[in-house]
């Protein structure tokens, strides 16, 4: 498969990218060697594929023009300016998979093996460039990762069916490449670290909590001793300097995307009735934890969090 493709984002030297892909695919149970399998290997089938995707999107329609707008006294004022070098992100992927059927089909079982390095992103660039040129960057990422996915279904009689299944993916993603500022502390970069990692958090040192005075007195202290009581929260020096201060924030555990998912099915059905139902979740994803979770009906808001 090949694309050629157009946007109106771009300035004309940029505006069209070119994006082929390919697949192959053998079902090496079709074989005659594979004949003496057949009683219970069914189906075996291998497949990859690899190729370009690309993506338009961008936070203004023409990147390639600059705008003026009214700012709130009414002064006309120019907006970022216009960024003649942006182009189509691209992804190149790929993917190995195999297909296998055991006992007519009635057990089946895939598994993926994906790969994704994404470049050429658009991000704001507001670490690096000055506010009055504001154009942005070119951002870049990598992921890849495993999915299984297992399923049985066999009918019994004439009338009942039963089935049962489930799937599990992994997948580890990286960003090779941000706007974070020159200098900046490695803890606190987001290159090296998954895609929506928290880089603002502090780590809590002990129990957490300054739970006396002597504890009081011999931990770093975010302020002056003065306004600290027990209870308060104890931090980490993370970077061993004596003082709690901007410097010892940085990236903490968990990502805006979850690293795993799973999920369970099973059902059945009988003379033309059917039930189903199907459990899914996640591990690993990072929630913010802010006052509307911490007060029911927040401003008007009539949902209890638990």
């Amino acid at each position: 498969n090949m694309g050629y493709t157009g946007s109106e984002r771009f300035a004309p030297g940029n505006r069209f990218g070119f994006f082929p892909s390919g697949a192959v695919g053998w079902v090496m149970s079709q074989e005659k060697f594979m004949e003496p399998l057949k009683p219970w290997l069914s189906k075996l089938k291998f497949r990859f594929s690899m190729g370009l995707v690309g993506n338009d999107y961008a936070n203004n329609r023409w990147l390639y023009i600059s705008e003026y707008s009214k700012d709130g006294s009414g002064h006309i004022v120019e907006d970022k300016s216009a960024n003649l070098s942006a182009q189509w992100e691209q992804a190149f992927k790929k993917d190995l998979g195999i297909e296998m059927g055991f006992f007519g089909n009635d057990l089946t079982l895939n598994i993926d093996l994906f790969d994704e390095y994404r470049d050429k992103m658009l991000i704001s660039d507001d670490n690096n460039t000055p506010i009055w040129l504001g154009t942005s960057s070119k951002g870049a990422i990598k992921k890849h990762g495993i999915e299984v996915e297992a399923n049985y279904s066999h009918r019994f009689g004439r009338d009942w069916t039963f089935s049962v299944g489930g799937n599990f993916s992994y997948s580890d993603n990286r960003v090779v490449y941000a706007d974070d500022a020159p200098f900046s502390l490695e803890h606190q970069r987001a290159a090296g670290a998954p895609i929506g990692t928290p880089t603002g958090g502090l780590y809590l040192a002990d129990s957490g909590f300054l739970t006396s005075v002597d504890d009081i007195h011999s931990s770093f202290l975010p302020v002056t001793m003065d306004k600290v009581i027990i209870g308060d929260y104890k931090f980490i020096d993370y970077t061993a300097d004596g003082v709690i201060d901007s410097d010892d924030k940085g990236r903490i555990r968990g990502s805006v995307y979850p690293p795993v998912s799973f999920a369970f099915n099973t059902g059945f059905s009988w003379k033309g009735l059917e039930f189903r139902m199907l459990l899914h979740g996640y591990a690993g994803k990072w929630v913010n934890y802010n006052q509307i979770y911490e007060y029911e009906f927040f401003k008007g808001n009539y949902s209890i969090h638990k």
